[in-house]
């Protein structure tokens, strides 16, 4: 009674999966090997589905990686740069004078530059030290 209502349970779940040579009548019993064989091949199923879900979920997941990496990939490829005259522009900050190499001016340059990288903390020191060299001209520049 118990084994034969699990092997109708098994019998009417598995549907497709049992072989019309092995279909047996409702409330027929069922052998032990074929209800075995069914609940095994049950097993199976939901086993790959299981595995199937699983990697739907991980081509999701490796969707979103690639998505992730691609944005990044774009934004190095096309970094935002922004020029120091510029920034010293939208901030009213005057651009120093260019500097010719007169010692007495030396200092007034210096201070100018360091005003006007004051409003801009985000500049590199390479980038400050570029910019105060294009500022040069005569005897600076030689």
């Amino acid at each position: 009674p118990e084994e034969q209502r699990c092997a109708l349970a098994v019998t009417e779940t598995t549907g497709s999966l049992r072989s019309s040579q092995n279909a047996q009548p409702t409330g027929s019993k069922v052998s032990r090997p074929d209800w075995v064989h069914l609940l095994t091949v049950q097993m199976a199923a939901l086993d790959q589905k299981q595995e199937i879900r699983e990697i739907r979920s991980m081509v999701q997941v490796l969707g979103k990686y690639v998505h992730c990496l691609g944005t990044s990939a774009e934004q190095r490829a096309n970094p935002t740069i922004s020029s120091p005259v510029l920034e010293g522009i939208k901030g009213l900050i005057a651009i120093p004078e260019v500097y010719g190499g007169d010692l007495e001016a030396c200092e007034g340059f210096t201070v100018q530059c360091e005003l006007f990288f004051g409003y801009q903390p985000r500049v590199t020191d390479h980038v400050k030290v570029s910019f105060g060299i294009s500022r040069f001209t005569g005897k600076a520049r030689a």
